[in-house]
């Protein structure tokens, strides 16, 4: 198994609301400090990996270290999170001058939540259906980090109905196949996006 896969499966999850400010914390043994080391922040985002801070130099204007390697201290500070920049998994890493051997790593699964759109329901407000023909009613939400719950439900009830829950390119979709009959006249389905 190579040192990314670990790295991926021993990372802390880690939750902020987008345009908050949040700090990843890398702590190390203090006495890695004595040794001429490299000390890096790295991001990994749609499967792409790059360098978002070097030693105390950060690469982005939103970011900054808390760079104290005699604390055994190397924090990211992120300020006005932005789903499409941070969301995704930050890399502390303390290498070894000279060979590059990995001395320390510290890993986050960064979600930035954001709200979903609202719900839009296709085929309109008021579908009128026929009695014994199957009738689909499809519930959309754009957008959501995490992906949004998109539940429908029949008036009066708690209770979610079983509907095919499909994701594409940031949209969610519910869809609620009924077959009506005369009992289900005037009824109505409400669609709750979460």
């Amino acid at each position: 198994m190579s040192s990314a896969t670990a790295l991926v499966s021993d990372a802390d999850s880690k939750d902020t609301r987008e345009g908050e400010d949040v700090t990843l914390e890398c702590r190390f043994a203090p006495q890695l400090s004595s040794q001429n080391n490299t000390y890096f922040w790295g991001r990994t985002r749609s499967s792409t990996f790059e360098n978002v801070a070097i030693q105390q130099a950060p690469l982005d204007p939103n970011y900054r270290v808390d760079f104290r390697p005699e604390q055994g201290r190397y924090d990211l500070v992120i300020s006005n999170t932005s789903f499409d920049r941070d969301n995704g998994q930050f890399e502390c890493q303390v290498r070894a001058a000279g060979s590059g051997r990995n001395l320390h790593s510290q890993a986050y699964n960064l979600t930035v939540l954001t709200v979903p759109g609202p719900p839009r329901i296709t085929p309109g407000p008021s579908p009128s259906a026929t009695e014994g023909k199957v009738l689909e009613l499809s519930c959309s939400s754009r957008g959501g980090s995490p992906e949004p719950l998109v539940r429908w439900y029949k008036e009066g009830s708690n209770y979610p109905l079983e509907a095919n829950i499909a994701s594409r390119n940031s949209v969610t979709t519910a869809v609620l196949s009924l077959t009506p009959s005369r009992t289900d006249d005037g009824v109505v389905y409400r669609c709750v996006v979460r």
